[in-house]
């Protein structure tokens, strides 16, 4: 079963998904449902899920371990998805600024630098890249939720979808 409940939705089902006695019944993929900050609430019901996204705190990439680090000494917690993505936009978007000198007003030479950014971006969550369209081309990885020890973790399983664009990019007008 494929479910998308992000949050509290997703803790709900999948505790009642493994109460239920379904974990042993057939697989439980999801997206964006059990990760690093849902985790900690789901504990064994969410062991034998598989997830996909772009981003996980087991994703071992250039910075993605000092950048979990820093932010769980800041905030006292594990980063979700939004907290890497928001990570990478900011660092995006500091190169693009620095860029154009800090001028912003200039909407087309931002706009470039932007592109040119994205480019060169090491991002934490590994290739990055903007397509035609301005849409992220990067890599969706898959990962498992496992039990070692008396420890409920993830692992990251490979990347079914590497460099992975956005499926209307040839129909898309804004190029």
């Amino acid at each position: 079963m494929f479910v998308f409940y992000p949050g509290g939705m997703g803790v709900n089902f999948v505790k009642q998904f493994s109460q239920a006695g379904l974990m042993k019944k057939m697989p439980l993929l999801s997206a964006f449902t059990v990760d690093g900050t849902t985790l900690p609430s789901l504990r064994d019901a969410a062991v034998g899920t598989i997830s996909g996204a772009m981003w996980d705190v087991a994703l071992k990439t250039p910075g993605n371990a000092e950048f979990i680090a820093a932010f769980g000494k800041k905030y006292g917690r594990v980063p979700s998805h939004y907290a890497a993505v928001g990570y990478d936009t900011a660092k995006l978007l500091d190169m693009a600024v620095r860029k154009v000198k800090g001028n912003t007003a200039d909407k087309a030479a931002f706009v470039a630098a932007v592109k040119a950014a994205g480019a060169e971006l090491k991002s934490i969550r590994g290739a990055f890249k903007f397509n035609s369209n301005n849409m992220p081309v990067q890599n969706y990885y898959a990962f498992q939720t496992i039990k070692e020890g008396t420890a409920v973790t993830v692992k990251q399983l490979g990347t079914p979808l590497p460099d992975h664009q956005d499926a209307y990019v040839a129909l898309c007008k804004a190029k």
